[in-house]
Parts: C-alpha cells; sequence; structure tokens
C-alpha cells in the first residue's frame, strides 16, 4: 500500500507514540522532479534497479543451468544408445512433440464448435469457460448453463406474473421498460396489464 494514499497515517515516534502525518501537506510545494534529481535519491532508485535485475539475472541463470542440465544428460544418454535406440527416441520425442499439438488444436476446434452450439441456443459466448475435455463433456456444460438461464429467466417471469418488479441477475429490480414489453409474449403483457403494473 502506497502511503501517499492514506491522507493521514500513522507513524511510531521515538516516544512509542503515534503521531498522524498528512503527507499531501508535508509534500505541498515539492517538485517531485527537483526531488528525483537529487543524488541520495537516484542511488536509492539505482540499488532498487540494480537489485532487480540481480534477481531476475539469477532467475533466469538459474532457468538456463537446469535447461543445459537436461541438454547434458539428454546427450549422455544418447550417447549410450545405439543407432536404432536413438532414431527409436527421437521419433518418440516426435511423436509426444505432434501429440501436444494435436491435442491443443482440438481444444480450439473443440471450443470453435462450442462457441457455434452457444449461439444456435441462443447464449452468449462463454466458449472458454465452459468447453471441457471432450465434446461430451462441453455439450454438458452448455446444457447445464441452459437449465440454470432457463431456470433464472423462468423465475423471472414468476415474478412478473405475481405483480413483483423483474430483477436483474444481482437480484435488484428494475422498472419494465418498452424494451422489455418487447420481448414479452402477448400472454405476459395481458398479465401484466391485469395485474396493474404496465
Amino acid at each position: 500500500m502506497d502511503p501517499l494514499d492514506n491522507k493521514e497515517t500513522p507513524v511510531e515516534t521515538p516516544a512509542d507514540k503515534k503521531v498522524s502525518v498528512d503527507y499531501a501537506k508535508v509534500l505541498e510545494g515539492v517538485d517531485i522532479n527537483e526531488l528525483i534529481k537529487q543524488d541520495s535519491i537516484q542511488q536509492k532508485i539505482q540499488s532498487l534497479a540494480d537489485a532487480r535485475v540481480t534477481e531476475a539475472l539469477k532467475t533466469a541463470r538459474s532457468k538456463w543451468t537446469a535447461e543445459a542440465e537436461a541438454q547434458k544428460s539428454e546427450a549422455a544418454k544418447l550417447s549410450k544408445m545405439s543407432a536404432e535406440e536413438k532414431a527409436h527416441y527421437e521419433f518418440q520425442k516426435q511423436v509426444e512433440a505432434f501429440n501436444a499439438e494435436k491435442a491443443e488444436y482440438e481444444r480450439q476446434l473443440l471450443q470453435l464448435e462450442t462457441a457455434k452450439q452457444l449461439q444456435n441456443a441462443g447464449l452468449p459466448d462463454l466458449s472458454q469457460y465452459i468447453t471441457g475435455e471432450n465434446a461430451d463433456d462441453t455439450a454438458a456444460n452448455i446444457q447445464e448453463l441452459a437449465n440454470v438461464l432457463g431456470a433464472w429467466k423462468q423465475s423471472q417471469m414468476q415474478n412478473i406474473l405475481k405483480g413483483q418488479a423483474p430483477r436483474d441477475i444481482n437480484n435488484t429490480p428494475h422498472e419494465i421498460t418498452d424494451a422489455d414489453i418487447a420481448k414479452m409474449s402477448q400472454a405476459e403483457i395481458t398479465a401484466l396489464v391485469r395485474a396493474g403494473k404496465i
């Protein structure tokens, strides 16, 4: 949390008494550009930047070292193999890479098909959220979403017929507008007129 976000921040004093500091008043009239130009501030900024760069280099170096070790162990493993074993090993690696690409491609196709099914069902495109592991899982997710939305719509219609103002998804009431009436069937409109709601 930035101490400048709060108008008053408690500060511990040497006598262990809390004192509130209004940073806006303290910094009033201070030119930030001039403050940054001071050597002590620049040194502090530089030391923070150096620490972050050093940490990033350590992380990258450990990643590179791990990759180099993996390559070295793979090279040692390959050097002990016969030509036939090497060919078989390389073939297995290519098959694994192909299967990974194929799975990603199939997932993308399934997500596109899910989007089409949602559109056909008159539901919003939530394909990235409800696409399952396979077509059956996805179909079940679509059906569950349709059931939940259908139940919500039915409860809203029951509220309208009871004479209660319809509620949105957050359960807050709203007035019936011309757009709402345009979406209703003749029976729903008649029920609202009889109930004195419109």
